[in-house]
């Protein structure tokens, strides 16, 4: 597959390069997506950096415990992928508002009582008024009654303000499909309080929901877990008492090898880096402030590997690089592992984007 799709074998940044460039060309290509999967797991066996430390009995297991992250990670990917589909569909096909307030609804109530115990909805007759009418349009649609937990949540966390406060208020329903970011690494207090809020009112609506047959409640998780990063901050920060969906992208960062990547063969330095680290402390923060400040040094270190051409007028860059150049060349390496790992955990976003 790699020389069928030109993806180059040389080095292991050129193989990771070449297939995020065509992730982002052909991001509904299966084998892409088969290839990418290999990778991610990938713990010897198809980048073979390191594996002198390995014996024929490791290679056997790390095969045997790798093809069991495959099958786990293509059936969830194949899961999402219908899923996507599906929600597209709804969105293309998403019907206008027309009034039908007065239609009776005997859950509404119900509803309305518990979408009050959340600190950001306080009680008012238009309030009342907006998710009546909420819930009526969404109930005349039957694609939009599939994602009923979903759209109620996505309209009440995104447009609290105006579903309280605007008489009348009815929200266009495709907007509730782009992604909402939220800052979930820095904690002002008040922020990590309206997540736990957020999530808490998802959860209720989810078992809320759970018996309506009208109701798919794995298509609203993968709404719910592809529309923010809420679901990656709730396994971060908080105590699992309840289990929210994941997108593909956490479950591939669940899954993935714990040494992906593995840029650079340990043989080939006489150099322990934990080690150096804790006698050098002055060396690794001058490096680390150093690249802090010229982080196109990393971009263009990856681009000398992927080149396999000489890497010695970066590491010449780096603070104290005569006294230890190979501490130096090595810390280009891991910042050049920290960032291949972020973009390519970021590609499996492109494979089930909305």
């Amino acid at each position: 597959m790699l020389k069928k799709y030109q993806i180059g074998s040389k080095n292991a940044v050129m193989m990771y390069c070449d297939l995020m460039n065509l992730a982002e060309e052909m991001p509904e290509n299966r084998d892409l997506h088969y290839i990418y999967i290999c990778m991610m797991t990938d713990s010897g066996l198809l980048n073979e950096i390191d594996s002198y430390k390995h014996t024929e009995e490791q290679n056997i297991c790390n095969y045997f415990r790798q093809n069991e992250k495959i099958r786990k990670l293509s059936e969830f990917l194949e899961i999402q992928l219908k899923y996507r589909e599906k929600v597209r569909y709804i969105k293309e096909n998403l019907r206008k508002f027309n009034d039908l307030c007065d239609d009776f609804n005997e859950k509404f109530e119900m509803l309305y009582q518990l979408t009050l115990q959340h600190d950001f909805i306080e009680e008012s007759t238009v309030y009342q008024d907006n998710l009546n009418a909420l819930l009526n349009y969404i109930n005349h649609d039957d694609n939009m009654k599939l994602l009923k937990p979903y759209l109620i949540f996505a309209v009440l966390t995104r447009k609290h303000g105006m579903m309280q406060n605007r008489v009348g208020f009815i929200p266009n329903l495709k907007t509730v499909f782009q992604y909402q970011e939220y800052n979930i690494r820095s904690n002002n207090g008040k922020n990590f309080s309206s997540y736990k809020s957020y999530l808490e009112l998802y959860e209720y609506l989810q078992r809320f929901y759970a018996d309506d047959a009208e109701v798919d409640i794995g298509l609203c998780g993968f709404c719910f877990a592809n529309t923010s990063p809420l679901s990656e901050w709730y396994y971060m920060h908080c105590q699992t008492d309840f289990e929210m969906p994941v997108s593909f992208g956490q479950k591939v960062k669940d899954l993935k090898a714990i040494s992906f990547p593995n840029l650079y063969c340990n043989a080939d330095y006489d150099l322990d880096m934990y080690e150096f680290e804790n006698e050098h402390q002055k060396v690794y923060c001058s490096c680390d402030k150093f690249v802090f400040n010229n982080p196109e040094i990393v971009y263009d270190f990856i681009y000398a590997v992927y080149n396999d051409s000489s890497l010695k007028k970066y590491v010449e860059q780096m603070p104290y690089s005569k006294d230890f150049p190979q501490y130096a060349e090595l810390f280009l390496y891991c910042e050049a592992e920290i960032l291949l790992n972020s973009s390519m955990l970021g590609v499996s976003n492109l494979f089930t984007k909305i």
